[in-house]
């Protein structure tokens, strides 16, 4: 995911997408790449919204970092479940969705272990926080279960969820849908498992 327009940054982000805000000398989205390939992702979808040339002429088809991007950009804002699903075609039955303009030391190789040991339908990697009011709350039961959301706001991002493809099909096609309300909403209280780590 890599579409946002940084609002917050502003006026950082006037003329420059967050995921190209330079990190140490490097484009930000280049850490989440090659986090992405080190846990051995090398297919790589990537959903652009805003000023979404300044990324691709960057990156290209990803050769120079070792992967294979796929772009697709959102002519209208669809939220991060509704861009995700642009890529539906080439996503296997399990896939990460990652943020391409944060920095994470995220184990994706133990995140996807733990929702496939659980049969989960997604997986939330969730973190503490000393103040969750800042980023929105998700309460679990005492097996990891996600049983409710409870957000700011203005709250739409999610850092990283693993996902089955049978939880995509809930999304709706071509209308906005935020990983953390539209779908999941749908899921939770279902009989299927929704889980946390």
């Amino acid at each position: 995911m890599a579409g946002g327009e940084g609002t917050r940054l502003r006026p950082l982000t006037c003329d420059c997408p967050k995921p190209m805000m330079r990190l140490m000398n490097r484009p930000v989205m280049e850490y989440a790449l090659k986090l992405l390939k080190r846990h051995g992702i090398g297919d790589i979808a990537v959903t652009l919204g805003y000023m979404p040339d300044a990324v691709t002429d960057c990156f290209g088809d990803g050769s120079a970092l070792g992967v294979r991007l796929s772009w697709f950009v959102e002519q209208t804002p669809l939220g991060t479940a509704g861009g995700v699903r642009q890529a539906r075609a080439m996503l296997d039955e399990t896939f990460v969705v990652l943020s391409g303009d944060g920095v994470t030391d995220l184990d994706i190789t133990r995140a996807a272990a733990f929702h496939r040991e659980r049969g989960a339908v997604a997986t939330l990697v969730l973190a503490r926080a000393d103040n969750p009011m800042d980023y929105g709350v998700v309460d679990v039961d005492a097996e990891g279960r996600v049983r409710s959301f409870h957000e700011k706001p203005d709250w739409s991002e999610v850092l990283s969820t693993s996902w089955s493809r049978r939880r995509l099909r809930a999304c709706p096609r071509g209308v906005p849908a935020t990983s953390a309300t539209s779908c999941s909403r749908r899921w939770c209280g279902r009989a299927c498992r929704c889980t946390a780590t």
